[in-house]
């Protein structure tokens, strides 16, 4: 509740400001029975971002954050972590060499990232 204003306050934990086809990640998973054809007719819709060809690793990318959510919620349940670990597997396998790998693979120039310091960002 607000003091000043006896407005209640909404606080959503769970908010993230990230690429719009991270809406597509849960639905990514057999159990939700959605499939590639409501991926399908979301790309009527809102166009695959480039490079396309990777649609479906960085879905597999983003649906990890909810899998991972569902092995906390379910511990007893390894089926979840299973789940993970296969596709951190066959990500970390498949672009081994990283962004730098995947740039120059793509005949891209690789851009460098920069670290921040380690007082960017404390307020310090």
């Amino acid at each position: 509740m607000d003091v000043k204003t006896s407005l209640p306050v909404i606080f959503d934990a769970t908010c993230i400001y990230a690429h719009n086809k991270l809406e597509l990640a849960p639905l990514r998973p057999v159990r939700h029975r959605m499939g590639k054809e409501y991926v399908k007719a979301y790309f009527k819709y809102f166009d695959v971002s480039p490079p396309q060809g990777d649609q479906d690793d960085r879905d597999a990318l983003y649906c990890l954050r909810w899998d991972m959510n569902c092995s906390t919620l379910y511990p007893g349940n390894l089926r979840y972590r299973k789940m993970c670990v296969e596709v951190m597997k066959y990500l970390t396998e498949k672009y081994a060499d990283g962004y730098e790998g995947w740039a120059k693979a793509q005949g891209k120039e690789v851009v460098p990232i920069e670290e921040p310091s380690s007082t960017e960002g404390a307020g310090l």
